[in-house]
């Protein structure tokens, strides 16, 4: 070369910059997401998603996609079986233990208003809450159980995570 290396520090530089702008923002979304679980960690990504760089927005649906696959088989879990498995508190639906049966329909089951992801209305929180109530009442209260949907393997289909899928939740 006759630079004395210095070509050879140049394409090191070059080479490395998109890797630290990619850790930089790593860094910068693992801060606001601190001590965030669940919904309100979905939102505080999804801030990042509308991001003018398209390379950060990128970074943030691909982490959004995969943060979000848990909060998704639980909201499957809890929409066929009315069923809550939250053991770290992740949810937007909360069951509250030791209600008597009279009053499970208003008082077992509510919506944690911070857990809601940002992409998510309120009004379709309030759907959620409602129609997984009714899966438990049916079931519960009625002691019917709900016929298994024909259609609920397609629902368990669209939730396998894929190792190219960058798309944001709820996109095509």
């Amino acid at each position: 070369d006759g630079d004395g290396g210095a070509g050879t520090l140049r394409r090191v530089c070059v080479w490395a910059l998109e890797p630290l702008h990619r850790l930089t923002w790593l860094a910068n979304i693992a801060h606001a997401a601190h001590h965030k679980k669940g919904g309100e960690l979905a939102s505080c990504v999804h801030r990042f998603v509308r991001h003018g760089d398209e390379r950060v927005a990128m970074l943030a649906r691909r982490l959004l996609t995969a943060l979000t696959y848990p909060l998704l088989l639980m909201l499957t879990r809890w929409l066929l079986h009315g069923e809550i498995d939250d053991p770290f508190n992740e949810f937007f639906i909360e069951s509250r233990s030791g209600v008597p049966i009279d009053r499970m329909w208003h008082d077992k089951f509510r919506v944690r208003e911070w857990m809601v992801p940002s992409f998510m209305s309120r009004e379709q929180a309030a759907q959620i809450l409602a129609t997984g109530k009714s899966v438990v009442f049916m079931r519960e209260a009625c002691a019917d159980e709900p016929a298994p949907s024909d259609h609920a393997h397609h629902l368990h289909d669209l939730l396998k995570p894929t190792s190219t899928d960058t798309s944001e939740p709820g996109s095509a």
